[in-house]
């Protein structure tokens, strides 16, 4: 927590859009099953707006119920990783036939600032004729939990870091200067900011764990 407090994760649960860094220490033998949704998937299976669950791991059972607990008994007792993949593409393929579609407006916004790869300017971001630019951010903060300018911060650092861990660079001033950072010490500030971490620090043996979150998409 951001006072130095801890809490004890439930074993399932949703985790929205990250702002400031996240610290996890395994209490004893740990494994990891896992799916990231798009910035806007998560709306389409919740009731919730995606903004309340900023920074939280909000239980499975309080987003879906009975029928989160459920979700959550057959993964833990599953055999296999692949059964478990079965059960819950099972789930979702059953849940995005029966709920409401994602805003398309958001949709095609986030699309935007991905293609950009967050370097896309906030300002110049085309709008469609029938929302105002203050109603998109509103419904942007609806459906993906964080603004505009925050999502584009984050995808812009994952490419990064992506770069980094692909070795796609000289030094961290190239680095910096290829996604769109000011220079080096602007990129380092807004890294420890979302990671904790320096970019020499990402790479210590230590932080291992942390790659799983970015290696993938």
């Amino acid at each position: 927590m951001p006072d130095g407090s801890r809490i004890r994760q439930p074993q399932c649960f949703v985790f929205g859009q990250l702002t400031r860094k996240l610290e996890i220490e395994p209490s004893g033998d740990s494994g990891m099953f896992a799916v990231r949704f798009k910035p806007e998937g998560l709306q389409p299976i919740s009731k919730l707006a995606a903004k309340e669950f900023q920074d939280s791991a909000v239980p499975l059972a309080e987003i879906l119920g009975e029928e989160g607990m459920a979700l959550e008994s057959k993964i833990l007792k599953a055999s296999s990783i692949e059964l478990r993949i079965d059960i819950i593409e099972q789930f979702l393929t059953d849940k995005f036939e029966s709920f409401t579609v994602a805003d398309s407006i958001v949709k095609e916004t986030v699309s935007t600032i991905i293609e950009s790869r967050g370097r896309q300017k906030i300002n110049e971001l085309p709008i469609d004729t029938v929302v105002s630019r203050r109603t998109l951010e509103r419904r942007f903060a609806e459906s993906v939990g964080i603004n505009l300018k925050q999502l584009s911060k984050i995808i812009r650092l994952k490419t990064a870091v992506q770069k980094m861990i692909n070795r796609e660079y000289e030094t961290l001033t190239e680095l910096a200067c290829d996604n769109g950072y000011y220079d080096q010490a602007h990129f380092i500030k807004e890294f420890k900011t979302y990671t904790g971490l320096t970019p020499r620090d990402f790479f210590e043996p230590t932080f291992s764990f942390t790659h799983l979150f970015y290696e993938s998409d």
